[in-house]
């Protein structure tokens, strides 16, 4: 278990959305990477146009009661989601995936969503997003 991941679930007062430029800055490359499900999600967001990924603490509950809401939403959708509990992940996985684009507004509070549109950082998210919240940032990101 990934210490440094084991931080904060996320408050109300947490929930905003948010964006930022993308930037592939890891230090790792996939190659370093040992877990199935990071190397699932890096060649998602290299050979599908949009992807949703949910970073995830498996010790959170908000992340619990988010990832039916999150899961129906996607599959009713035919959306690509990833959902990853990084506090599983060894130190590699977790920098690879927190670094790999500039997620300046990841500060280890879960569940945190971003969107990946053409292989670029669109948008994000730190809380639970659920019915006209969702369907909003969905959309958003899909402009």
């Amino acid at each position: 278990i990934n210490q440094d991941a084991l931080h904060y679930c996320c408050c109300k007062e947490r929930e905003e959305i948010l964006t930022t430029p993308p930037v592939n800055n890891s230090k790792y490359k996939i190659e370093d990477v040992k877990s199935k499900e990071v190397k699932d999600w890096y060649k998602s967001i290299n050979n599908k146009t949009y992807v949703i990924t949910v970073l995830a603490g498996s010790y959170c509950g908000h992340c619990h009661t988010y990832k039916p809401i999150i899961t129906e939403y996607a599959n009713n959708r035919n959306l690509t989601l990833h959902f990853i509990e990084i506090d599983k992940l060894d130190t590699v996985d977790y920098e690879f995936i927190t670094t790999y684009f500039d997620l300046t507004n990841f500060e280890n509070y879960v569940p945190y969503t971003f969107i990946i549109k053409d292989g670029r950082f669109v948008q994000d998210h730190t809380g639970i997003l659920e019915d006209e919240e969702l369907d909003k940032f969905i959309r958003e990101s899909r402009k």
